[in-house]
């Protein structure tokens, strides 16, 4: 039984996950985030970072050169002999070497340890670079998501207009048999029932696309969005946590870390060297025979002078650090007067939803007083289609302002940064 069973399940579960499911809007910029290409590149970043700091570190370990030579020459140096039957013995012509070059950096004024930081806090601005590029997301999103929940209450409002049109129309229906009123009267709310069907297959398709650019988003199929709670918090603007704001930060700390690799080029260099090797000649240039030969030392290099570029370098960077934190008093600026713009349209729509309800009151105070006028016949159809119109639209009106609402209070916090 178990083997029928089983696959049933399976297929139902199946089904359900190709559906989709609900999601919240906290839960599509998630994924939306996590489904985003340039994502991935975090990771690939962070291992070219690795990468680059390990091979810089390589700069401590002994590094070995293998070389070889074959050369000819026209001369060599020579002394001519001082007496008959004395030969002075001179260097080949034609000379033969192999060698190993080993140098190992003793002191290097703390260039590499500087180069390594310089190079950390460059993968780290590389990365927050992408998480700026990858938060503008987020708006699209917001935005396809609010789309949605409004065509959810279209679609709430006009299905409730049906069913009213519907029930009224079962009752003139029985007033036209009864001959109480006209046939016309019910075609006024047939065709007015047809009309609100025409604007459901219009709801539904526009869903459609929505969902399907979500689905794009998130990377997973998506059956509807959920309602946010209206719990609407004005914060304060100074304390502004978008990626934006670190990337400054970091860009800061990249020409600081800059500015010390370029002081360091000034600090003296010491390194011990060595060669060993085989060939015609060795370092005795009069021996004419293959020879081992090795060489060790210890070499310093100090840059005593260098015309001032260090110095020209160090005020270009600080020229670059004063264009950051301006770069950074205009972001902050712009966030601070938009998301006074989104204050005041927040406290706006607050209030209009108040006067909304109030309104919707007085709707339905109307349309039940045009259900007894319709029924004594002192009002056509028509009339009371027109009352029942208003209503829902006051209806309408109020959840549209709500999801305004809802949504002015979601493009503040992700203005601000705040999750």
């Amino acid at each position: 039984m178990y083997k029928v069973i089983l696959p049933l399940i399976l297929l139902f579960v199946t089904g359900m996950a190709g559906r989709g499911q609900e999601r919240s809007l906290d839960e599509c910029l998630q994924l939306a985030r996590e489904h985003y290409p340039l994502t991935e590149g975090l990771h690939v970043m962070q291992s070219s970072t690795d990468l680059k700091l390990k091979n810089l570190r390589t700069a401590w370990y002994p590094q070995m050169d293998l070389g070889g030579q074959i050369s000819w020459q026209n001369d060599v140096p020579h002394l001519d002999s001082p007496s008959p039957g004395f030969e002075v013995p001179q260097a080949p012509k034609d000379q033969y070497k192999a060698y190993v070059d080993v140098r190992q950096i003793i002191y290097d004024g703390g260039i590499t340890r500087s180069k390594r930081e310089l190079e950390a806090v460059a993968g780290e601005t590389d990365q927050l670079n992408l998480e700026v590029e990858i938060y503008g997301i987020r708006s699209r999103v917001i935005d396809t998501y609010y789309l949605l929940l409004l065509l959810d209450e279209q679609e709430k409002q006009t299905n409730l207009s049906i069913e009213n049109l519907t029930h009224r129309l079962k009752e003139v229906n029985v007033r036209v048999e009864n001959g109480v009123m006209l046939e016309s009267e019910a075609d006024v709310f047939r065709v007015e029932i047809l009309k609100l069907k025409q604007q459901l297959i219009g709801i539904e398709e526009a869903r459609l696309g929505g969902q399907e650019i979500m689905a794009e988003f998130t990377g997973a199929p998506l059956a509807g969005v959920v309602k946010p709670e209206m719990l609407v918090v004005l914060l304060n603007d100074s304390l502004i946590q978008r990626p934006e704001i670190s990337l400054f930060r970091s860009q800061l700390n990249q020409l600081e870390a800059a500015r010390k690799v370029s002081g360091k080029t000034r600090m003296p260099n010491l390194s011990g060297f060595g060669q060993v090797g085989y060939g015609n000649p060795g370092f005795n240039m009069l021996l004419d025979s293959f020879e081992p030969f090795y060489m060790v030392g210890v070499r310093l290099n100090w840059r005593i002078c260098d015309w001032n570029k260090t110095s020209r370098e160090k005020k270009i960077y600080d020229h670059q650090k004063q264009l950051v934190n301006q770069r950074e008093d205009a972001f902050s600026q712009n966030v601070r007067m938009a998301s006074s713009n989104l204050e005041a349209r927040v406290r706006k729509l607050d209030k209009i939803v108040a006067s909304d309800e109030e309104i919707v009151t007085l709707r339905k105070r109307i349309t039940k007083a045009s259900v007894s006028k319709l029924e004594n016949g002192v009002i056509t159809a028509s009339d009371y289609i027109s009352d029942l119109n208003q209503q829902y639209l006051a209806a309408l009106s109020m959840e549209i302002h709500k999801l305004e609402l809802s949504k002015a209070y979601a493009e503040y916090k992700n203005l601000l940064g705040v999750q």
